[in-house]
């Protein structure tokens, strides 16, 4: 980034995130089914999938925790600021091990001075396309 660089990233809830999410549960479910397993064991599986697909799918896709990141807002000195959906904001460092792909983007962050981490699925359609192509350029090189 330059010196003058600075940049807010606003996430929005994303469809395509949540299709993709569900799609791939459905089909874990399935594959689980098939597999030659008691039934009571598949039922207990498929149970604990459906639990957690309504989590992720809360927490990433929808964004409907109180928790779930919804600001990101990089300066020139990047630093990033992580701002909740309750309004509390966290200074934080970029992580080395970060997920780049031309339809979402994965990135890790580190809460400075405490040991607590934030992830933070962002998909092409919930950000603009200007915001996508920046957060994927600072991602890549810094």
């Amino acid at each position: 980034m330059t010196q003058n660089d600075s940049f807010l990233f606003t996430i929005s809830p994303s469809i395509i995130l949540l299709f993709v999410l569900v799609l791939l549960y459905i089909l874990a479910i399935t594959a689980v089914w098939f597999t030659y397993l008691y039934v009571m064991i598949k039922f207990l599986i498929t149970l604990g999938l459906c639990i957690h697909a309504i989590y992720i799918c809360n927490v990433h896709a929808l964004r409907c925790t109180k928790n779930s990141i919804v600001k990101l807002y990089v300066n020139a000195e990047n630093e990033w600021i992580v701002t909740t959906k309750n309004n509390r904001t966290y200074l934080a460092s970029l992580a080395e091990n970060n997920f780049i792909s031309p339809l979402y983007i994965i990135a890790n962050f580190h809460q400075l001075g405490l040991s607590k981490n934030f992830h933070v699925m962002v998909s092409r359609d919930a950000v603009s396309r200007a915001q996508f192509r920046n957060l994927k350029r600072i991602l890549k090189f810094g």
